[in-house]
């Protein structure tokens, strides 16, 4: 096991704490909860998406080399509106602004 400090879910924000915890290990001393949740404009009551905390990480030197498969070209021709092919009802109804993704 890695030894990276827990950081608890406040509310729907189950990936906000992992990507919190993700930069932990790597950053320990410039990283908080607080500042992750910034760098992915995390809004409290609403999911969170990975790619603005993704591209941050990548420009730090990390690279991702797994990651969720999603067909997000497939998303991208079809629009927004098309999105419950590709988002669950949850997703759908926690994000915040669903055209941002787009």
């Amino acid at each position: 096991m890695l030894d990276i400090e827990y950081v608890g879910n406040p509310g729907k924000a189950c990936a906000l704490a992992c990507y919190t915890m993700t930069a932990k290990y790597f950053f320990p001393e410039e990283t908080s909860f607080e500042k992750i949740a910034k760098v992915s404009d995390w809004q409290p009551g609403y999911v969170v998406w990975a790619f603005k905390f993704w591209l941050w990480i990548m420009n730090k030197g990390i690279k991702i080399t797994n990651y969720e498969v999603l067909d997000y070209e497939g998303w991208a021709k079809d629009n927004i509106q098309n999105a419950s092919s590709y988002l669950s009802e949850y997703s759908r109804e926690y994000t915040k602004d669903p055209e941002s993704l787009a």
